[in-house]
């Protein structure tokens, strides 16, 4: 046990609960972003092997769409805001 400022407490109890907490915090995280990760990767290669045109043309305009869809969610979170 150590003594700080009067506070009697253990560093191992105090480690291994901020592993919990991070744990916790963690949680599936890693594993769902690794999971999606490779869904979209392999869906990419996919597209590209059977319908490569088709596939080029959506990687061509994926800039716009991601553009389109971070103004539709900053314009939705000000109408939640303020209405």
């Amino acid at each position: 046990m150590m003594n700080i400022f009067g506070i009697r407490w253990q560093p191992s109890v105090c480690w291994c609960s901020d592993v919990n907490k991070i744990r916790e915090g963690i949680g599936d995280k890693i594993a769902n972003f690794l999971q999606w990760t490779s869904a979209c990767l392999s869906g990419i290669i996919m597209g590209l092997v059977y319908g490569w045109k088709l596939a080029l043309v959506i990687i061509a305009i994926s800039p716009l769409l991601v553009v389109c869809a971070a103004f539709m969610t900053y314009v939705s979170t000000i109408f939640i805001v303020h209405f």
